[in-house]
């Protein structure tokens, strides 16, 4: 059978989360081996119908050992196990009773939890419990109501890891005439509570026509003293159609409770809307059961912050491996957390969101952007608005030295590159300083071990020019594996983007120590400073800092282009021609952190900050991690791309906090059976789709996925399921 052909970090990542493991908490097996186990895992049901169950199994090592196809995570860790559950989400009816009726309040919960000890995610509709306050017949007592219950189930599902690994993915539903919508619609108006479920009100078709016609809405249950009412569990409509009595519990204009929405979900996210007639008129099987909750999910696009550094989306759509992001600090979780893979959804219209401090990010209008206003869609943000930017220190990848980085820094900032050599250039006390060391370095990067010999490339002083030059063709050849070339130098490179704290560290020195400075201003403030006239090496190198929590602000334009006298090398001046300049400047608290993360590589740059920071008295401002919106302008149609993160439903892109949710509709105890097909492993020459083998793989895909409905396990403790 053919070995998988996945990266290194891939394979890192199917280790560590994936694989089986013995009892001494080691894998027990390796990548190829769990998928055999999946495949065959799945393919032995086909034996009730009398297939060849080895065949079939070759056929779906294939299809996933392939990257043409991938089921969701639990059937990679279900599958072969003694749970062998392999479902992603399930909704869970919950009937008004304390636990007498099988889908009572505490036996849901009870099988809620049961479920997500399988790594299984909870759907759920709260609209049939009957209202705060409202009379309980068997003990007198008044009724706790939604909110109260949802809460209980909240703190329940904070105590449990899901399968081990993350926290339960929970949405609660409320219709929107429960008499108890309007506390359910704020109730997450404090984001430290009910921090473990998404809500969404249900709203019904004749709730939207009293808006548009501004009328009076009636929030109404059905009468619990009703003799039709005992023992009964279905909807609204089902219990008006049974005769049950509905009382009215009051009237309210129902614009005032579409705009509470309205202003709550501007607020920050919360709640969502589910258009409950609009769904059911689409339900395939209405006499089985009607639509009322739907599992939660998130999307997004663009550069994202990961525990292996800062990756492309669309690089991590074409690898196809779940990955583990990076987390802001201010939802209070840990740094990193688990999320999907990254995968696209077509080309739509794209905006460029702005701030004055210079982070920029290109999405789709109705993307939501986390701001001190709370989640606010792109296209309704303001300039002005302030936006949350990372506010920890983020992830590393495994691979680069610092003395890769710190070659690799100068290069781009002092550095030189033709059809012939690169040059690294040293001015004043960089001469001694640094030059030998630099050529040292580059002596080690560049040789080859099958030379036998050692060449050392050596420094060279410039006649009548206050420089030193490390220079050599085989830096060249060295340079050009990280994509610096003659017409491409200004860049900060992917394998930096995505490499070790070593490396992101090294090229951050080497660059601040080449084209960088201390301004002190005594009084008036200090600050470090980045020079450029490549105003995207500075864009590139603010998202680096931010990795390391360190918040900084560009300025454009500092020094128009033209002519202007500069030293020449000879101890005078001459008349240059330079392009427009633009500064980076870390201020702040981000100075200390600057300090203690990266610094400088001369000692004078260096004992200057460190003098500053040493005078203050009172410390420097803290940094809020705020970034102020300039701008956004449509940028023309890009392909965008998602990912699901199930516990905070928020990742980091270019360093800005961002948050987007889709959700998919399932009747009383349905679950997910889902999969994903990948397009990339389907291309025919010359940028074609090769449409037999994608069709062949639906076909096969198709198959598995209804193997997995035989397979599955579900959970034996909820026979429902």
């Amino acid at each position: 059978l053919p070995k998988a052909q996945l990266t290194d970090n891939a394979r890192q990542v199917l280790m560590k989360r994936y694989v089986r493991r013995g009892d001494d908490g080691k894998p027990a097996e390796n990548v190829e081996e769990m998928f055999w186990r999946v495949a065959y895992h799945v393919a032995k049901v086909e034996s009730e119908w009398g297939a060849d169950v080895d065949a079939r199994t070759v056929e779906y090592y294939h299809l996933l050992s392939s990257k043409k196809f991938f089921p969701n995570s639990p059937t990679f860790t279900g599958a072969g196990t003694p749970l062998g559950q392999l479902a992603a989400c399930f909704v869970l009816p919950i009937t008004d009773d304390m636990g007498r009726d099988s889908a009572g309040i505490f036996q849901t919960l009870r099988n809620a939890a049961l479920i997500q000890q399988t790594g299984g995610g909870n759907g759920f509709s709260f609209s049939r419990l009957r209202p705060q306050g409202a009379m309980v017949q068997t003990s007198a007592g008044q009724a706790t109501g939604p909110v109260g219950f949802l809460r209980v189930y909240d703190h329940a599902f904070g105590e449990i890891a899901q399968g081990g690994t993350r926290r339960g993915a929970n949405m609660a539903v409320l219709r929107v005439d429960h008499p108890d919508v309007e506390d359910f619609i704020v109730c997450k108006i404090n984001e430290n509570q009910i921090t473990n479920f998404n809500i969404s009100v249900g709203i019904t078709d004749a709730f939207m026509r009293a808006v548009k016609n501004d009328e009076e809405w009636e929030l109404r249950f059905p009468d619990a003293k009703d003799a039709k009412a005992k023992g009964f569990t279905g909807t609204l409509e089902q219990a008006e159609a049974a005769g049950v009595k509905i009382n009215i519990y009051r009237k309210v204009r129902a614009r005032d409770i579409f705009d509470k929405i309205v202003r709550q979900a501007h607020h920050n996210g919360e709640p969502g809307v589910l258009f409950l007639d609009a769904a059911n008129r689409s339900n395939p099987v209405p006499h089985l059961y009607p639509l009322e909750a739907t599992n939660p999910c998130v999307t997004g696009e663009t550069l994202v912050y990961t525990e292996q550094g800062l990756r492309r989306a669309d690089e991590l759509a074409l690898e196809g491996e779940e990955i583990r992001i990076t987390s802001d600090a201010r939802f209070g979780t840990e740094t990193f957390l688990p999320a999907t893979h990254v995968f696209s959804t077509g080309r739509k219209p794209v905006h460029r969101l702005m701030t004055r401090e210079g982070y920029e990010l290109r999405l789709t209008e109705d993307h939501r952007v986390m701001s001190s206003r709370g989640w606010v869609e792109a296209g309704n943000l303001k300039p002005g608005d302030r936006i949350h930017i990372l506010n920890r220190k983020g992830g590393f990848g495994r691979h680069g030295t610092l003395e890769e980085g710190q070659v690799l820094g100068w290069l781009v900032g002092d550095g030189t590159v033709n059809v012939v050599r690169a040059a690294l250039s040293f001015f004043g006390d960089e001469k001694q300083e640094l030059a030998p060391v630099f050529a040292r370095m580059v002596t080690t990067l560049v040789e080859k071990p099958e030379q036998g010999r050692t060449y050392p490339v050596g420094f060279v002083h410039v006649n009548q020019r206050d420089e030193a030059r490390v220079a050599s063709d085989r830096l060249r050849d060295w340079a050009a594996q990280y994509g610096i070339t003659k017409d491409r130098k200004h860049i900060v490179p992917a394998a930096v983007f995505a490499g070790s704290e070593l490396i992101q560290r090294g090229f951050l020195q080497a660059l601040f120590t080449a084209d960088g400075q201390v301004n002190d201003g005594g009084e008036k403030g200090c600050s470090v400073r980045l020079f450029s006239s490549h105003l995207s090496l500075l864009k590139d190198v603010q998202r680096l800092l931010l990795n390391f929590g360190i918040a900084s602000r560009i300025y454009e334009n500092r020094r128009l282009g033209g002519y202007r006298a500069m030293p020449d090398g000879r101890g005078g001046t001459k008349e240059y021609f330079h392009q427009p300049q633009h500064d980076l400047a870390i201020s702040k608290s981000n100075m200390i952190r600057f300090a203690n993360e990266v610094g400088f590589l001369t000692e004078s740059k260096q004992t200057k900050l460190a003098d500053y920071l040493g005078r203050m008295s009172r410390g420097p401002y803290e940094e809020p991690f705020l970034a102020t919106v300039l701008a956004i302008e449509p940028d023309g149609v890009e392909t965008v791309y998602d990912l699901h993160q199930p516990d905070t439903h928020s990742f980091v892109a270019n360093g800005l906090v961002v948050h987007n949710c889709g959700e998919q509709w399932l009747g009383p105890y349905e679950n997910c059976c889902l999969g994903s097909v990948n397009l990339n492993e389907h291309c025919g020459p010359n940028n074609t789709v090769d449409w037999e083998a994608l069709r062949k793989s639906v076909v096969l895909s198709t198959r598995f996925l209804d193997d997995v409905v035989e397979a599955n396990a579900y959970v034996p403790a909820v026979p429902q399921l």
